[in-house]
């Protein structure tokens, strides 16, 4: 598997997330990002070498000690070998995931739930052949479940979807703004928003699940018309999906979640060690009844256009 041997340069990694993504997961922060958000709590994964330069093998190493953890059996057979074993087979499977299918199959009612890897950043497309490979490796070594979690935006979009997104289970996408002055006042670069919605129209058309991620920053996201064009991107894109043949039974909506995240300041002594000015020093922290209120526009705006089954958090 040709793969194992792509490198390119992680940041950071945590083997025991809960928040990108269902269940507990493998975290991967891959380096670099062209966004210069204004609430960035790591700026210190904007350069494209930050952190340590690593090989999909080493990445997957650190994985595979953490299967455990994630609702899956131990895999005491060595990357290699797997590697070895998927190369060999027509179906481009190994004795591990054979394993894991029977387990689940033999189980009394539902599959028992697992967790997997989230690669994030920095903007992990920025290195989109190495969060592919990644990616494909979990997958066909272990039949994990991935989550991508990007604003979008890449240099090359006709080659990086077609390269990421079919090894992608669930997407978090991250929408900065919801209109396009906004959302480049935030990011402070321009382009943002045309790739965001590049980004939006390609999981739509590829019946992609996921979730949106929308921070709540006082005087900036969190009014009522803000919120009023989250709701149109949301269900523009994430509805059903009606095609020439099937009218009247659009296929199944691909959103399954908006995550209100609140905005705090805890990043800008990253700022301070990078020499670079915070700047949203005068702004204050988001509290829970600003993201509480925009949690109820948000619910109530699904409800009215038949997604009120769409979970909305942030306010619990």
């Amino acid at each position: 598997m040709e793969a194992l041997g792509c490198q390119g340069y992680v940041h950071s990694t945590e083997s025991m997330a809960c928040l990108e993504g269902p269940g507990i997961r493998f975290l991967v922060f891959l380096s670099g990002c062209p966004s210069r958000c204004v609430y960035c709590e790591n700026p210190d994964t904007w350069s494209t070498t930050a952190g340590s330069l690593c090989s999909v093998r080493s990445v997957l190493e650190k994985v595979r000690r953490t299967l455990p953890y994630m609702g899956m059996p131990p895999c005491p057979t060595s990357i290699d070998d797997l590697a070895r074993e998927c190369a060999s087979r027509s179906d481009s499977s190994t004795t591990y995931r054979d394993m894991l299918l029977a387990r689940d199959e033999a189980a009394e009612g539902p599959p028992p739930s697992r967790g997997g890897l989230s690669v994030s950043g920095g903007e992990p497309l920025t290195q989109h052949t190495f969060a592919a490979s990644i990616m494909s490796a979990c997958k066909r070594l272990w039949g994990m479940h991935t989550v991508l979690e990007t604003t979008g935006r890449c240099s090359l979009p006709r080659v990086v979807y077609p390269e990421v997104l079919p090894w992608t289970d669930l997407v978090l996408l991250c929408i900065k703004g919801t209109r396009r002055e906004k959302y480049e006042s935030i990011t402070r670069v321009s382009g943002g928003w045309d790739h965001m919605l590049s980004f939006l129209t390609t999981l739509h058309q590829m019946r992609k699940p996921w979730w949106c991620r929308y921070v709540v920053l006082p005087g900036h996201t969190d009014s009522r018309e803000d919120v009023d064009a989250l709701l149109e991107l949301c269900v523009e894109h994430g509805k059903g999906l009606v095609t020439e043949e099937q009218p009247q039974a659009p296929s199944e909506r691909t959103l399954g979640r908006v995550e209100c995240l609140a905005y705090h300041n805890l990043g800008e002594f990253k700022w301070h060690e990078l020499n670079e000015p915070y700047p949203l020093a005068d702004v204050p922290q988001c509290n829970h009844d600003d993201v509480r209120r925009v949690c109820e526009w948000i619910r109530e705006g699904l409800r009215s256009h038949g997604m009120g089954d769409v979970a909305v958090t942030g306010d619990d």
